[in-house]
This record gives C-alpha cells, sequence and structure tokens, in this order.
C-alpha cells in the first residue's frame, strides 16, 4: 500500500464533530464519510453520515461551532450503536481527514470503549498534505483551503463545520493536493 501510486488506492475521507477536545470528558455528536475510489473518484453517493445522541449536554462553544443542538441528537442512536456501522463502511480503506489526529483520537478511545477493533492500519492528514502540496499559505485551516482551491459544492447539509459538508470538502482537497504532489514525482505514501 505505501508504494501503490495515490490515484491506486481507496480512501475514506472522515470528520467529527464533538462536545470538547479530549475523547476523556467529550463526546462525538456526528460523524460522518465519504469514499474516493481510484483515479480520485469521489462519489458523492457513497457516504456515510450519522448524528449520535452524546448522553451529555452540548456546550454553547461546541454548538456554536457546529450548530448541533441538544434537540437534534436527543432522539438519536448512541455511538455503541452508530460506530459498528461506521468501521464497517471505512474498512479495506486509508482513512484520511484534516488534522486527523483529532478526529482518530476520539474514534479509537469509542472503539475501545465498545471492544472494536478498528479495521485501518494507516491514515493520511490533508493538513499535512496541503503544507507540502502549496507551501507559502497563511493558514491551512479547511477553510483557507476550501477557497484556495475554489471549493464550491452543494449538499443537503451544506453547512461548514458540520460532518459531511467537511468531509466531501476534505476529500476535494486532498484529490487537488495529490495531482499536485504527483507533478512533482511525489506518488505514493512512501514518498510523503
Amino acid at each position: 500500500m505505501r508504494n501503490t501510486p495515490f490515484n491506486q488506492l481507496t480512501y475514506t475521507v472522515i470528520d467529527t464533530e464533538t462536545t470538547g477536545y479530549s475523547p476523556k470528558y467529550a463526546k462525538m455528536v456526528e460523524i460522518a464519510a465519504v469514499k474516493i475510489y481510484p483515479d480520485y473518484q469521489i462519489d458523492y453517493n457513497d457516504t456515510f453520515s450519522a448524528l449520535i445522541n452524546p448522553e451529555i449536554d452540548i456546550p454553547y462553544n461546541a454548538y456554536k461551532i457546529h450548530r448541533i443542538s441538544n434537540e437534534m441528537v436527543q432522539d438519536k442512536p448512541l455511538i455503541h450503536e452508530v460506530l459498528p456501522s461506521f468501521l464497517s463502511f471505512a474498512s479495506k480503506s486509508i482513512i484520511v481527514g484534516h488534522n486527523i489526529n483529532f478526529d482518530m483520537r476520539f474514534i479509537e478511545y469509542e472503539a475501545a470503549c465498545c471492544l472494536l477493533e478498528l479495521p485501518f492500519s494507516c491514515s493520511i492528514d490533508t493538513l499535512k498534505i496541503a503544507k507540502k502540496a502549496v507551501p507559502g499559505l497563511s493558514a491551512y485551516k479547511l477553510d483557507n483551503l476550501i477557497n484556495y482551491f475554489n471549493i464550491n459544492i452543494s449538499l443537503p447539509e451544506n453547512d461548514r463545520h458540520r460532518a459531511l459538508f467537511d468531509a466531501v470538502n476534505t476529500a476535494i482537497i486532498l484529490t487537488e493536493c495529490f495531482k499536485i504532489l504527483e507533478k512533482q514525482g511525489i506518488c505514493n505514501i512512501s514518498h510523503l
């Protein structure tokens, strides 16, 4: 896999929305993913998206970021009901995210609590990939990269900081960065 060209691999691009920063004290309220197939084919119909009842109140500071309210999640499934389906969706692919370590900390923590094994061993951070592909930007936040690549897509949940919207935009950013890196002779994960 490490020597396979970028454009021959399958990726699952993920994003989570949470009640805070540490999985020990905070919970996921939304998880979403989109697939990228070989030749950078993003399948907008092959997605996973779920609101999650965190079983705790969503702090106002978290609500201000993702706009997911307590009312929106009160009747939604719990993480142990959602996570197996998400892991099944993401299996047999490389996991990708923007600042992926944040999302993976929550996924790994909840998987351990649910006694679930993670079906993937490799992850890619678009934050790091973008810095390599387009050096010199003033910032590499998702918003900056969406603007840099002039991404304008329409989704049902077309809100920045909703998990599916962020995952789809991250998928587009990844494919654009890979195309730039390929022109520089960086064609597989081992070259990163």
